[in-house]
């Protein structure tokens, strides 16, 4: 049982990133929206259709890039962005303009996503359930100098594709427009007081607009992670459930940033671990290994929910208290 349990093995510490990355892209993105005042669950169809659409554009410039000397796979991540892009504004029209439910609209999309890229990958490749781009030039893995040759941690964050490290700075950006700059204040003011926003001059559904589109964008990110820099194929419903893990991870990480990268961090080395059990056996059943993630996210939600619950309970006591003192 000490094998299953060898938490600080630099092998499940590195796949525990890699997985992690797709979850923390559209754990941002969900979390800008939900700061927005936007309740998009629509980051699952966002993705699938950013993986699909990077490997379209990864396979349509292989002759391209060959010209160029540059591997189609960084035209690749161009589309994912284009296409988390493209469905992001359907999503938003959707509900800003025509004021459909946040929900239904946002089922209608994962939905969407899932029925449109099956039938475009049967119409455009021929293929049925999964797809590899021919002759393709992997995205290129970078190993960080003086940090590589470190015990446990070069063979931890050393060795990854650009798309890594790139979350990262993403992270610390998002953090920084959000409660540093001017568009963090609106944007959080909009999504905490819309009215209060609007007499102090500011467009909400602007405000929404961009962060859906935003979502859009670092949704697609993740989907040309998913597909180029994780697995390298298009398979349908590539995406399995790691949309719905996102939101939950923005939930569970309270809509900060650096803790929404905490606990996507935390469901990418529950689904690292769960893969090396089901790799290794150690007689445990394989559903139970792919729905331990599931479980943690669940786990996760309803921990957030409680502490949601103590913090309004709390501010109502101090609230009463302080009306008690008036009086």
């Amino acid at each position: 049982m000490g094998d299953i349990f060898g938490l600080f093995d630099p092998d499940i510490l590195a796949a525990s990133i890699r997985v992690s990355i797709p979850i923390m892209l559209a754990a941002l993105g969900g979390l800008l929206c939900l700061r927005a005042g936007v309740f998009n669950i629509a980051l699952e169809g966002l993705m699938l259709v950013g993986s699909f659409f990077a490997i379209v554009a990864t396979e349509a410039t292989v002759g391209l890039g060959a010209q160029l000397g540059i591997p189609s796979t960084w035209f690749g991540i161009v589309g994912g962005l284009l296409g988390g892009l493209v469905l992001s504004l359907v999503f938003a029209v959707s509900i800003l303009r025509y004021k459909a439910d946040h929900i239904v609209a946002g089922i209608a999309i994962n939905l969407l996503a899932l029925g449109v890229t099956g039938f475009l990958l049967k119409t455009i490749f021929d293929a049925q359930g999964v797809f590899r781009p021919t002759d393709m030039v992997p995205l290129p893995q970078i190993e960080i100098p003086l940090i590589a040759d470190l015990p446990v941690l070069g063979d931890t964050v050393s060795g990854h594709t650009p798309l890594v490290y790139l979350t990262f700075v993403v992270v610390a950006i998002t953090w920084v427009a959000l409660y540093r700059m001017p568009a963090g204040l609106r944007l959080r003011s909009v999504g905490e007081q819309p009215d209060a926003a609007r007499t102090a001059g500011i467009r909400v559904d602007r405000v929404r607009y961009q962060a859906i589109v935003w979502s859009g964008l670092l949704c697609g990110l993740a989907g040309a992670h998913l597909a180029l820099g994780y697995s390298s194929e298009f398979t349908e419903n590539m995406t399995q459930g790691r949309g719905f893990t996102a939101f939950v991870a923005a939930v569970f990480g309270q809509l900060d940033p650096i803790l929404t990268m905490l606990a996507s961090l935390l469901f990418g080395f529950a689904g690292a671990l769960g893969l090396r059990i089901q790799l290794e056996g150690f007689g445990i059943s394989p559903s139970l290994v792919q729905a331990f993630p599931y479980i943690l996210a669940i786990v996760a939600l309803t921990i957030s929910s409680y502490l949601a619950m103590r913090r309004r309970g709390r501010r109502k006591d101090r609230k009463s208290t302080r009306l008690n003192s008036s009086h």
